[in-house]
């Protein structure tokens, strides 16, 4: 049968009272506790903020890292497709209505095996009707018209952002 209470304390009591060496450790544990629990506390408090602070300052530079290798992919591919839009093979595309499928269309088809990021790539005529695309088909992408009305109104290539499974 498990001791009273009043018989528990009255253990305690006697244990504690029980030596000199006793009554020091249990006052040196007490003081102990009460004098390096705060700064064990205020220590892991400051760790927790130095680490989330690290943390936040990688994530930022990792961001900055990718974000300036996206537009350096992005200015190149850029570049390629200017350049090549100059090339006389598309400017003859325009007025060669027959024969641009056979010769324009597998071009623009190889510029996009090449370019995976590209959603859509195509030609459009004076009014901003798509003469011909290479990736999906103009048709498929719902900013394309969009897209090719606004290069016939500026007189200048176009581009849009497009989020993965949303299109231009």
């Amino acid at each position: 049968m498990p001791p009273h209470p009043p018989e528990r304390s009255r253990n305690w009591r006697s244990w504690r009272q029980a030596s000199l060496t006793t009554r020091i450790s249990i006052f040196a544990g007490m003081l102990t506790t009460i004098v390096l629990l705060p700064a064990l506390l205020a220590s892991y408090a400051a760790l927790h903020t130095l680490m989330l602070e690290k943390l936040g300052y990688e994530l930022e530079a990792t961001a900055s890292e990718v974000r300036l290798r996206f537009e350096a992919r992005l200015e190149s591919d850029i570049d390629k497709l200017l350049g090549i839009s100059r090339q006389t093979i598309f400017s003859n595309a325009l007025s060669d209505s027959a024969g641009r499928t056979q010769y324009v269309r597998p071009t623009l088809i190889d510029l996009c095996r090449a370019t995976p990021e590209l959603e859509a790539l195509f030609i459009a005529d004076f009014r901003g009707r798509v003469l011909e695309s290479g990736c999906a088909s103009a048709e498929a992408s719902p900013g394309a018209s969009a897209l090719a009305q606004d290069a016939v109104e500026r007189a200048a290539t176009q581009r849009a952002l497009a989020r993965e499974g949303a299109g231009l």
